[in-house]
C-alpha cells in the first residue's frame, strides 16, 4: 500500500517521539488500575493528588497524546456536574473543517460549516486507526484548499488515548449555531429565532447569541463555539494566541508567516446585512452557501475561513469527568497534573433526564469503586422533584432540578443528574382532512378543486398549511386559517402547462404546522410543536369535455 505523502511524514515524526511520551506519561510503568479501595490517589511522595473535579481554573494537566506527544491542557471552566473543561494549550495540527464535497449551491463548493456533520468533528471523536467519514469521504489532497494538510488517512484523534483515558472523557451536549443553509430540520431547538449576527471584533462577537437559532450535538471532543471562546478564554483572561506543538510545526505543509496562528471555532459564519456591507469572500457578495466557519484570526478579531481550508489550526476541548484520579503533578506549567484516566468514587449512568409531571424514574450508579452504597439528595429544585432512598426520582411540577448521589464511604465522592420536568400534556393527535377524497373538474382546463377542510387536534392551533406531495402537478390556493387556529380551508389548482390523465391516481398531501406542545412519544420526552403530513385522494371528472 502506498502511503499518502503527508501521512508518511506525520507517521515518521510520531515514531521519532515514541520514547518521549512514555517517559512523561508513564506508559509501561506496570501500575495497577484503581483497586476499588476508598483511598484517594497519591503522588510520588505519598501525598493525596486529588480528583479532576478539585482542579482550579487555570490549572494545567497532561492528558492523552497525539502523534507521540503528550497533550497539555488548561482548565478554563466546568459544567453543571463539576467536570472541568480542558482546553488544549497549543494548536495540535492544521486541518480543514470539512472537505469540498458539499453541493449546497452551484457557485461555491468550499465545504460545509455545519459542525455536527463536519469531517473535523468526526476525526476528533474517532478512536480508530482508520476513520470512517460520511458518504462524501474524508479530507483528501484533492478536496482541501491547495491540497494542504489533508488527513483522510490519519488515525482518529482519540486513537492515541488509552481506553481508560477515553472513558474518562465526559460526553457533553453542546450548543451549535445555525446558518442560512443548515437552519432547517426537526433538530433545531428554536426554529422561529433569528440567525446569529456577524461581528468581526472579539469584543462584540457574541451579538445575539442567546437568542439565535441553534441545535444540540453530543460529542466527547469539540471545538469551542464563539460564546465559549468569548466568555471562557477572552473574558476569562486566558491568552488568545495559540502556538503550535513541535509536531504541528514540523509537519505543516503550508507556508506559515510566523505571526498570529489562526484556529477554528465550531460556529458558522452567518451572513447579515446587505452584500455590500457584509462581504464573505475577499470582497465578493455574501451568499448563504453554508461554507464559511468562524476562526480566531488575531488578538482582536474573530473572522472566518472556508471550511475546506487546511491551513487553519485545531485547538480541541473536552470535559474530563470530575471523578478522574490525579496521579501526580502540581497543576503548574512546569509540573502539570497527570492522570491515568482511572476513576474514583461513583458515577451515574446518565447526567440528563426528562420527565413529565407525575412520572417516576429510578436513577442508577455505576459504582466504579464504592458499589451502590449511596445517599440520594435533591441538591437544587426540591420543589420540582423528590428522590427516594433507592434513587427513584418522582416529578412533581415543571422545572429543572439537580439530584445527587453521595458515597456513604466518602462524602467528597458524588455525581449528579439534571432532571427537567415538563408539563403533562396529552399525546399528540394528527389533524384530519375532510373530505379524504375529492374531485378536480378538468372541463375548464386549469380549474380549482372543491374546498378541503383541515381540523386541528385537541389543544392545537394551525399556523400554516403547505403542499407536501404532488407539488409539481398541483398548488394550494385560497388558503384560509380560522382566527382561533382550530381549522383551515384550501383548494387545489392544476399548475399551468400540466395535463390531467384519466384513471390516473392522484394522491396529494399537505403538511400542517401547528402550535401546541405534546410528548408525542419522542425519546427523552422532548416536547415540541407538531408538524403532520396528511394524504388524501383526487379523482378527475369531465376529462372528455
Amino acid at each position: 500500500m502506498v502511503l499518502h505523502e503527508s501521512l508518511r511524514k506525520k507517521l515518521a515524526a510520531a515514531a521519532a517521539l515514541c520514547l518521549t511520551v512514555c517517559s512523561i506519561a508513564g506508559c509501561g510503568s506496570g501500575e495497577e488500575p484503581n483497586s476499588g479501595t476508598q483511598d484517594s490517589a497519591r503522588t510520588e511522595d505519598g501525598q493525596p493528588a486529588g480528583l479532576a473535579g478539585d482542579m482550579q481554573q487555570g490549572s494545567y494537566i497532561s492528558f492523552g497524546s497525539y502523534q507521540g506527544e503528550p497533550i497539555l491542557w488548561r482548565v478554563i471552566g466546568s459544567n453543571a456536574f463539576g467536570d472541568p473543561m480542558l482546553y488544549s494549550e497549543h494548536i495540535i495540527d492544521y486541518m480543514a473543517f470539512d472537505n469540498a464535497f458539499w453541493m449546497a449551491n452551484t457557485d461555491k463548493n468550499y465545504g460545509n460549516n455545519y459542525w455536527a456533520a463536519s469531517d473535523l468533528r468526526t476525526w476528533l471523536n474517532s478512536q480508530t486507526e482508520y476513520v470512517k467519514y460520511d458518504k462524501d469521504g474524508g479530507p483528501t489532497t484533492g478536496t482541501v484548499k491547495d491540497g494542504w494538510n489533508s488527513y483522510d488517512r490519519e488515525p482518529g484523534f482519540l486513537y492515541g488515548f488509552t481506553e481508560e483515558e477515553r472513558t474518562a472523557i465526559f460526553s457533553s451536549r453542546n450548543r451549535q449555531l445555525m446558518d442560512e443553509v443548515n437552519q432547517t430540520g426537526d433538530a433545531v431547538e428554536n426554529p422561529e429565532a433569528p440567525l446569529h449576527q456577524y461581528a468581526g471584533e472579539i469584543e462584540g462577537c457574541v451579538t445575539n447569541y442567546q437568542e439565535a437559532k441553534y441545535l444540540y450535538s453530543t460529542e466527547k471532543v469539540f471545538l469551542l463555539d464563539i460564546y465559549e471562546f468569548y466568555q471562557l478564554v477572552y473574558k476569562g483572561g486566558f491568552p488568545v494566541e495559540k502556538r503550535p506543538t513541535s509536531y504541528a510545526e514540523r509537519t505543516a505543509e503550508h507556508e506559515r508567516g510566523g505571526g498570529f496562528e489562526s484556529y477554528w471555532l465550531r460556529s458558522p459564519r452567518v451572513s447579515s446585512g446587505s452584500p455590500e456591507d457584509d462581504p464573505k469572500y475577499n470582497g465578493a457578495s455574501a451568499k448563504p452557501d453554508g461554507a464559511s466557519v468562524r476562526m480566531v484570526y488575531s488578538p482582536e478579531l474573530v473572522l472566518a475561513a472556508d471550511a475546506y481550508d487546511g491551513t487553519v489550526g485545531v485547538v480541541p476541548a473536552l470535559y474530563l469527568k470530575h471523578s478522574t484520579r490525579l496521579t501526580g503533578g502540581q497543576g503548574t506549567l512546569e509540573d502539570p497534573y497527570v492522570t491515568d484516566g482511572s476513576q474514583y468514587g461513583i458515577e451515574l449512568f446518565t447526567h440528563e433526564k426528562a420527565l413529565t409531571e407525575g412520572e417516576s424514574w429510578k436513577a442508577q450508579v455505576k459504582g466504579l469503586n464504592l458499589g451502590n452504597k449511596v445517599r440520594w439528595e435533591v441538591t437544587e429544585g426540591a420543589e420540582y422533584v423528590t428522590v427516594g432512598e433507592d434513587g427513584t426520582i418522582a416529578a412533581k411540577t415543571p422545572g429543572t432540578a439537580m439530584v445527587s448521589a453521595f458515597s456513604l464511604q466518602d462524602q467528597s465522592a458524588k455525581d449528579s443528574v439534571r432532571v427537567t420536568v415538563y408539563e403533562a400534556l396529552p399525546e399528540h393527535e394528527p389533524p384530519t382532512v375532510e373530505p379524504m377524497a375529492g374531485q378536480l373538474d378538468a372541463a375548464g382546463g386549469n380549474t380549482v378543486s372543491q374546498v378541503f377542510t383541515v381540523q386541528a387536534g385537541e389543544n392545537e392551533k394551525i399556523t400554516d398549511v403547505t403542499l407536501a406531495a404532488a407539488g409539481t402537478v398541483f398548488a394550494i390556493t385560497d388558503l384560509q386559517i380560522a382566527e382561533d387556529g382550530r381549522s383551515a380551508t384550501f383548494s387545489l389548482i392544476l399548475l399551468e402547462g400540466k395535463t390531467l390523465q384519466d384513471k390516473e391516481a392522484y394522491a396529494p398531501a399537505v403538511t400542517v404546522v401547528q402550535e401546541g406542545r405534546f410528548a408525542g412519544g419522542k425519546p427523552g420526552k422532548e416536547l415540541k410543536d407538531p408538524s403532520d403530513t396528511v394524504s388524501f385522494g383526487l379523482s378527475v371528472v369531465n376529462l372528455g369535455e
